[in-house]
């Protein structure tokens, strides 16, 4: 019987996981292997790319949103206020966003926001939705939608985020609760 010599590759604040025999590694010189892996490791390119996708700088789009918009955000957490600093995202970026802290920045004027809602009208994957209070900090209202901003994952002060879904039937019915920077769905 022959043993097979495997490495699973887990990134940090993706979702990717590669499993791949010893022989087919390779080298690589990127910067996420030099400052995750060992030597001779193999880094999937879809691992460069999600790394690549918490720092933005080109084509992010801003909006705001209020009013209706703002009951029962995706993440679970309370009902947020206008003034609050929080942010949706597209709903293709998931759940897995949820409590992450976003630096966004135009020009000499920035903002920390947390992700608490998934965005359906994002017309892109680096647009945020922002609550008014979070988009004021940038710019005035009327000005609708911003272009030429930067961003980055704030990881120091995101929340962690830890669901547990019951199943009645076809559909999930959830109970949120919201403690310190814990959110808890059970």
């Amino acid at each position: 019987m022959r043993a097979h010599n495997f490495l699973a590759i887990v990134v940090l604040g993706t979702t990717t996981v590669l499993c791949v025999p010893r022989p087919l590694l390779s080298t690589s010189s990127s910067s996420l292997s030099s400052e995750l892996l060992p030597r001779n490791s193999y880094v999937h390119p879809a691992s460069l790319k999600a790394k690549k996708h918490e720092k933005q700088q080109v084509a992010t789009v801003i909006t705001w949103y209020d009013g209706e918009s703002l009951k029962e955000p995706a993440c679970g957490v309370k009902e947020p206020k206008d003034s609050d600093n929080i942010a949706a995202v597209p709903e293709s970026w998931g759940l897995g966003w949820c409590g992450k802290d976003i630096a966004l920045q135009k020009g000499e004027k920035s903002v920390v926001v947390r992700v608490v809602d998934l965005c359906g009208s994002c017309k892109n994957e680096s647009h945020f939705d922002l609550s008014k209070g979070a988009f004021k900090q940038l710019a005035d209202l009327n000005e609708g939608e911003l272009h030429d901003v930067t961003w980055s994952v704030n990881e120091a002060s995101s929340t962690t985020v830890t669901t547990k879904l019951k199943t009645h039937g076809h559909q999930k019915r959830h109970r949120r609760r919201l403690d310190s920077n814990v959110i808890h769905i059970s």
